[in-house]
């Protein structure tokens, strides 16, 4: 877009860009994504302008849980567990209590890329939404600290 040009050389359009967050967008998600938007100049001509949206206040990831008991425990695999102690030791340091806010873990990744996220969960992939992962263990999505359990897929939905 920023190559075109009227025959008399101006510029056709002009290009904004931008990244936004699902989180700042009233989704307890954090998806990153760029946005470009190019608005063809014969509109701004007459003071039309472009302006992005104002940001919206993220739901609260609790008003996404279905109602289900504390799951009963399960052996997780060591490298889940390692995860698991690596966000209990943020947690211990930062002064939280474990349990009492809403925590989110990543456990299905390598140790010391694992996310831990208050309020809102990482970016979901397809994997952590059911996929490949998600068949060969029976767990996805992300880990929830205050419920002791994972994510259900119409949570992450």
């Amino acid at each position: 877009m920023e190559g075109q040009h009227e025959t008399d050389g101006t510029k056709t359009f002009t290009v904004f860009w931008k990244i936004l967050d699902t989180k700042e967008n009233g989704v307890p998600q954090s998806r990153q994504r760029l946005f470009i938007v190019g608005v063809r100049n014969c509109y701004t001509k007459d003071n039309v302008r472009f302006a992005w949206p104002t940001p919206v206040a993220c739901k609260p990831l609790h008003t996404f849980y279905e109602k289900r008991p504390l799951a009963k425990q399960t052996e997780l695999p060591n490298y889940m567990m390692a995860n698991m102690g690596i966000h209990l030791k943020k947690l211990n340091e930062s002064g939280h209590e474990f349990g009492k806010q809403h925590y989110v873990g990543d456990l299905q990744c390598s140790p010391g890329r694992s996310q831990l996220t208050l309020g809102y969960t990482p970016c979901l992939t397809r994997n952590r939404c059911g996929g490949a992962g998600v068949a060969k263990t029976g767990r996805g999505g992300f880990y929830l600290y205050n419920k002791m359990r994972y994510m259900t897929v119409d949570e992450m939905a």
